[in-house]
């Protein structure tokens, strides 16, 4: 999830007929229409195709991720020359804000250097975008991202400047809670493995992860986790849930008992 850059460590039919004999430039009347057997429809195999909508997903989904790799492969390559690079231009803090840098309130989101925070965010943003992409539609999972990636960067810096020190930050988790909230109101039973292990409920688990967040930020725990980012992409998806357009365009809202 998202980190904090500290001790110089960064911190989911039927068989094909057979043709007995071969028929050529045969037209068979199947009333009311004809068929022409030269035809090449005729002979295709008939293709089964996901739903627009939801290969649109896939694809939103598999470019944000290739992103975020571009990035990670970017922070461990470019050694000593390209580090300060990297630093100034993909961790959001304080001091960058202060120096007009502000678009690292976005690159931030797509940056990470750790293996397993990459691997991690990638397959929440791959198990809850999928089911945004569902309910949704494909230009939500977008749109969610990036206005979370602004809001919890802002978070933390604000968060941030009530602390002693400056500590910058990276990781895409603020989108991706954004991403798990609206998944959770959506899909609340929708059942998710914990470590591959535990069978929990979206809704459960999401509210769980919220309360930690929550619990860690105002305890003022040094966990090198940027929970007041996770807060803000939390915000963000249960604000889009509540009253954010869905995938039929019409926006969600609660019906008048």
């Amino acid at each position: 999830m998202l980190s904090e850059m500290t001790a110089g460590k960064v911190v989911q039919g039927t068989a094909q007929n057979r043709v007995d004999e071969r028929v050529t430039g045969v037209k068979v009347s199947l009333c009311p229409t004809e068929v022409n057997m030269n035809s090449k429809d005729v002979w295709t195999r008939p293709r089964v195709s996901r739903a627009p909508s939801e290969e649109q997903s896939r694809q939103v989904l598999i470019g944000l991720i290739a992103v975020n790799v571009v990035v990670f492969v970017l922070w461990n390559t470019s050694g000593s020359s390209g580090l300060g690079f990297m630093v100034d231009h993909f961790l959001v803090s304080g001091l960058a804000i202060s120096d007009g840098r502000y678009w690292t309130l976005l690159t931030s989101a797509f940056s990470h250097n750790d293996t397993m925070h990459l691997l991690f965010n990638s397959i929440a943003l791959w198990v809850f975008g999928g089911v945004v992409g569902r309910s949704d539609g494909a230009k939500a999972i977008l749109q969610l991202y990036i206005s979370a990636a602004l809001i919890s960067g802002a978070g933390h810096v604000y968060w941030d400047s009530l602390m002693p020190g400056n500590v910058p930050a990276l990781g895409a988790s603020g989108a991706v809670m954004a991403l798990a909230v609206v998944a959770a109101v959506r899909q609340p039973a929708q059942v998710l493995m914990i470590n591959f292990l535990l069978p929990v409920p979206m809704a459960l688990a999401v509210a769980l992860y919220i309360g930690w967040d929550m619990m860690a930020l105002f305890s003022g725990t040094e966990n090198g986790i940027a929970n007041a980012a996770h807060l803000g992409g939390a915000a963000t998806g249960l604000a889009w849930a509540l009253f954010g357009l869905g995938g039929s365009g019409e926006p969600h809202r609660r019906k008048r008992e």
